[in-house]
């Protein structure tokens, strides 16, 4: 991702003020922001485009943010869900945790504290996908070498056949002349 270009943030919240300040806040910083009024809407969003951190509020209709982040992780485990409620409470924290939330955030929500959670989850976003993609790598240089491995021994086998096959035709030859 160039410097030019940062990602993609989803605001979940039934109250349109809080996704239009988030919307012209996080616009203004370089970010794609997408907005959705419940669950439902994000859900479809997820569908259709490349999500990189979603903020969601708990209390919604159709869906609530607890369901959506358990759709969430079960979806695209890479995508962080940062929770934002005007009701905390320790049910409701136990929760999000069960369900993969990365942050939980109180409302009315700092900007500045906002923004900090986005620059910390995204960095923690990147380091968890740079994880992945060198594990894979690890995992196919091993594959790698024991395929190496395998052709190496089955051409040591063929390079014993052939000196068998050598050696058999020169006795076969040597005893032709002694016929």
């Amino acid at each position: 991702m160039d410097a030019e270009t940062k990602e993609t943030l989803l605001f979940v919240d039934d109250e349109e003020s809080i996704l239009d300040i988030a919307k012209t806040y996080f616009g203004s910083r370089g970010y794609t922001v997408l907005t959705a009024g419940n669950g439902r809407e994000a859900v479809d969003m997820l569908g259709s485009n490349h999500i990189d951190c979603c903020f969601t509020d708990i209390n919604m209709p159709e869906m609530d943010g607890l369901e959506l982040a358990e759709y969430i992780r079960k979806y695209d485990n890479t995508v962080p869900v940062v929770v934002m409620t005007g009701f905390p409470s320790l049910d409701n924290t136990i929760h999000t945790l069960k369900n993969g939330v990365v942050d939980f955030l109180i409302k009315p929500v700092n900007l500045n504290q906002m923004e900090l959670s986005v620059q910390r989850v995204l960095r923690e976003r990147r380091l968890f996908i740079e994880n992945i993609i060198l594990s894979k790598e690890v995992e196919g240089k091993a594959k790698l070498e024991q395929l190496n491995r395998e052709l190496t021994n089955r051409n040591n086998d063929l390079n014993v056949l052939n000196r068998i096959m050598t050696d058999f035709a020169s006795l076969r030859e040597s005893a032709d002349v002694f016929r």
